[in-house]
């Protein structure tokens, strides 16, 4: 099983697109048709520390990783229990890689 995770602060307008497409994989991750089509099941999770800050203490690596460098770090992706990046959400070429998949946008 593929476990991702975004861990952010709050949401931010330069975030906007990056969130807008891991929501929507989120939703498709789920589908019968997704597990149909790739060989290994996935769970996506966003948390936003504003809202709820209950999953940052729980989940060891990011309370650590927050406990050492500070909030500042946010946003924070966790990969199989692992803090894979920092500062920073994946890039859709990061997500395919990651999920074995395409991943492709139309922007208005």
């Amino acid at each position: 099983m593929i476990e991702l995770s975004y861990y952010c602060l709050e949401k931010t307008k330069k975030d906007e697109l990056a969130l807008t497409i891991f929501r929507s994989l989120m939703e498709s991750v789920q589908s019968d048709d997704f597990r149909n089509l790739v060989d290994e099941e996935a769970k996506l999770s966003l948390y936003f520390y504003e809202q709820f800050s209950e999953p940052f203490e729980k989940q060891p690596a990011i309370h650590c990783v927050i406990q050492q460098e500070g909030p500042s770090v946010l946003p924070l992706v966790l990969g199989n229990g692992k803090v894979i990046k920092k500062r920073k959400l994946l890039k859709i070429r990061e997500l395919e890689k990651l999920l074995h998949i395409g991943i492709s946008f139309q922007c208005d």
